[in-house]
């Protein structure tokens, strides 16, 4: 819940270039309101929802990680979290790490703990856009294929590259976050393979 007792959903579906080309063109509510019962690839649909109330656990494919309980022997079976993520979706990559293992994530509706949101990232508001598009392009870099990769990062390059154009037109300050953002897609695109342990210079 936050600080007001409101909850807040901290389940979620792996993400997919499908949804993401749709979050990062705006399509989202235009296929809602073509095709209804197409959910799947819809950004909000990465967002689970449950029954209310409800109590027995469910099983999920990943949970934010303000609060994870985990036990130790999976700690030395999975490792820790990847420091190569700044912030964002370091949670999401080790639950995929404990899926390749067998393992399952589940949340148990029963227990509340109080998240104050985006108080690590305050200092920095207008960076959040810019940690996460650099995390999500590390995951897809080491848990996704080839070809994923190649339309996420283009998709991102365009969107934001054309973003960051009109911005500079119209002297909006959002134009710089949003070319580091796009440079960011094509940083290092010559070593679009997964890291390597040894590997923790370039995040993306």
């Amino acid at each position: 819940v936050d600080k007001d007792g409101k909850p807040i959903r901290t389940a979620y579906r792996w993400p997919t270039v499908t949804r993401e080309l749709a979050r990062l063109f705006g399509l989202a509510s235009v296929i809602q309101k073509i095709i209804p019962w197409i959910q799947d690839p819809l950004p909000e649909r990465e967002r689970l929802t449950f029954p209310d109330p409800i109590k027995e656990a469910s099983a999920v494919d990943y949970v934010a990680g303000a609060c994870l309980f985990i036990r130790r022997p999976l700690w030395i079976t999975i490792g820790l979290f990847d420091e190569n993520f700044f912030l964002y979706h370091e949670e999401m990559e080790w639950c995929w790490r404990a899926h390749q293992q067998g393992f399952r994530v589940f949340v148990l509706h029963e227990s509340k703990i109080v998240h104050l949101d985006k108080q690590s990232s305050r200092e920095s508001p207008k960076e959040v856009p810019l940690w996460k598009y650099q995390g999500l392009l590390y995951f897809y870099k080491k848990h996704r294929s080839l070809p994923e990769r190649a339309i996420l990062r283009s998709a991102i390059f365009i969107t934001f590259g054309a973003r960051m154009a009109v911005a500079r037109l119209l002297h909006h300050k959002e134009a710089d976050i949003y070319g580091k953002i796009a440079w960011s897609a094509i940083r290092n695109i010559h070593r679009m393979i997964p890291p390597t342990a040894k590997e923790h210079t370039d995040i993306v």
